[in-house]
């Protein structure tokens, strides 16, 4: 950051000002309770506590083969919703990381491509 750089501000569009649609919730339950040896591991990030109405701003998996980690993925996701401040405060996710990030529908394919066929392990997966 220059001397002057508070005269030319970063190049960051305004954050989205509607919220995010309804959805519709599916439950879902564990279908073992053996551990797998080969699973993926998911966690996201997101604008709420609400499954139905906020929205994702991170995904993040790790595969394991025989409980090792052998790959990673990891992207921002960019809101269609502003991020309420009680969000980035938990997750640490402001506008500013996430205003240059694909859309959820751009990163997807790739997300199910990269899971494959594991079995998913996560903490709160009903949510999740």
């Amino acid at each position: 950051m220059g001397f002057l750089s508070f005269l030319f501000p970063p190049n960051v569009p305004p954050e989205p000002s509607s919220e995010a649609p309804r959805l519709a919730l599916r439950s879902v339950a564990p279908w073992t309770s053996l551990p797998p040896h080969d699973y993926t591991v998911i966690d996201t990030e997101t604008t709420g506590l609400n499954a139905c109405t906020c929205e994702i701003l991170e995904i993040a998996a790790i595969r394991c083969r025989n409980h090792r980690e052998v790959d990673r993925f990891r992207t921002y996701i960019r809101p269609k919703e502003r991020i309420p401040q009680a969000a980035s405060n938990v997750n640490h996710i402001t506008w500013n990381k996430v205003h240059q990030a694909p859309f959820l529908h751009d990163v997807m394919d790739n997300f199910f491509a990269f899971i494959g066929d594991d079995v998913i392990v996560g903490y709160n997966l009903g949510f999740e």
